[in-house]
């Protein structure tokens, strides 16, 4: 009978050890999981607008543009403007990313993998938009990279 105990009592705490870790993690993978949702729209947009293939404006451009997290109004006559909406959409997206920084203990390896692909994805992305911004006769953004 104090075998039977004993195995539950360890069962007990293991399952309490497992819930408080679960607890713990929970707030982290919601703040990754948006960051991504977040890094996909950017991405998106910035695709959707042509601004990597440096051909906006087109009839193919929208004019409006609106997801979940961003919407962006395109204005052909205010490429500064377009640019410097993309670069604010990347702050915000960087900032999402920078409040799971250095908790990389809370995740699976393939889960944190994940996460490092999307904010690398998105941070060449935005290198490729200064370079644009660049070649369109804007300078460089404020955006940190």
């Amino acid at each position: 009978m104090e075998f039977l105990e004993i195995i539950l009592i360890i069962g007990l705490v293991i399952l309490l050890l497992w819930g408080i870790w679960k607890y713990i993690t929970i707030p982290y993978h919601q703040k990754a999981l948006l960051a991504i949702e977040m890094a996909k729209e950017y991405r998106f947009i910035v695709r959707e607008l042509g601004v990597l293939e440096n051909d906006f404006p087109n009839e193919n451009t929208p004019e409006f543009i609106e997801l979940v997290f961003f919407k962006m109004t395109f204005d052909p006559n205010n490429l500064k403007g377009v640019y410097d909406s993309i670069d604010y959409m990347y702050e915000i997206v960087m900032s999402k990313f920078d409040e799971i920084e250095g908790k990389e203990r809370y995740f699976r390896k393939e889960d944190w993998d994940n996460v490092q692909a999307h904010k690398t994805s998105t941070v060449n992305i935005q290198m490729s938009v200064r370079y644009s911004r660049w070649s369109h006769g804007f300078g460089s953004s404020d955006a940190k990279i």
